[in-house]
């Protein structure tokens, strides 16, 4: 996807842009804003409205960890018109959406556990910092936000790790991540190995420390 300036500066002349459209070879999905034909059709549906996508249906098509997939399209508009929001949940934001800005709105719109997923995967990933989030979790009406953001694990490798924490601590566990522990003393402990999607390993009793991203609850 590409807007008209970035195709002229690219060395693009109109005429060329024109007749590839003529020839279904360049989709014009908005006004000056171009697509190939094998472009993500939701977000050329969200483009065709005006808007793009935000929130959770913006981190889905990006990449980040998704707890469950949104039944509504979520999509930002900076304007006033009118929009069919049918099927839709639309965000008033400004554009571009980044994400940081996809953070913000999945906090504000989305269950607790839901958000923290997509939060934490994006500082993961470093398109987002810990610094960015606190900056903008600032007032007397951000204290979920911040909740969600203290609840960030910058070290963590996967959504199941996000998960099994958040119930662990919910269930009044203490959660340590990147813990060394002599073997000798976690035979009350609990162990998880979380890689990828699956855990791969849980007891009671420990005899040494195999997994790659141990998450050590202290039962003991």
């Amino acid at each position: 996807m590409a807007r008209l300036p970035e195709l002229v500066a690219a060395g693009t002349g109109r005429a060329a842009i024109a007749k590839a459209c003529e020839r279904g070879q360049v989709l014009r999905v908005a006004r000056g804003i171009y697509a190939l034909p094998d472009h993500d059709p939701v977000v050329v549906a969200a483009l065709q409205l005006g808007t793009e996508l935000a929130s959770v249906s913006a981190a889905q098509h990006r990449g980040l960890w998704i707890l469950r997939r949104p039944g509504l399209m979520h999509v930002a508009t900076d304007h006033g018109r009118p929009i069919d929001t049918a099927g839709l949940r639309v965000h008033r934001s400004a554009r571009p959406v980044t994400d940081l800005v996809v953070c913000l709105q999945v906090m504000r719109c989305l269950p607790e556990l839901d958000a923290l997923s997509i939060v934490e995967s994006a500082v993961v990933r470093g398109s987002v910092t810990l610094d960015d989030l606190r900056e903008h979790v600032v007032g007397h009406r951000s204290g979920t936000l911040r909740r969600i953001v203290a609840l960030i694990d910058p070290q963590a490798e996967a959504i199941l790790e996000t998960v099994a924490r958040y119930r662990l601590l919910e269930a009044g566990f203490h959660v340590a991540s990147q813990v060394q522990v002599s073997a000798s003393v976690v035979s009350t402990s609990l162990s998880m190995e979380s890689w990828g999607s699956r855990p791969t390993g849980a007891s009671t009793t420990v005899t040494g420390l195999p997994s790659r991203r141990t998450v050590a609850g202290g039962i003991c």
